[in-house]
């Protein structure tokens, strides 16, 4: 029996459906930790900021971590007649 998970994503399934709420994490290159540096989280704050401006989202909520992000955002219903079940933040 195995002892740990060798588990690798390399093609995610996207849902998407107008009104719902996404969980977003993403991680630094080779797992390093940048954003202990504040000059990189603050550049990380500010894309948030940017990207919740530009389309016109609402960022509930979040947390920048040593080596990762995650990101409460609730997308703009604008976001959905963008291209049918895909939209401007998602790409397959």
């Amino acid at each position: 029996m195995p002892t740990k998970l060798d588990h690798k994503m390399t093609h995610l399934t996207h849902y998407y459906e107008p009104g719902l709420t996404y969980l977003l994490t993403t991680i630094t290159n080779q797992r390093k930790n940048l954003f202990t540096d504040a000059a990189y989280a603050q550049i990380a704050h500010a894309d948030i900021a940017f990207y919740t401006c530009k389309f016109n989202a609402a960022t509930l909520a979040h947390v920048i971590m040593p080596d990762h992000i995650h990101w409460l955002l609730h997308p703009s219903p604008d976001d959905f007649n963008y291209r049918p079940g895909i939209g401007m933040l998602g790409y397959d």
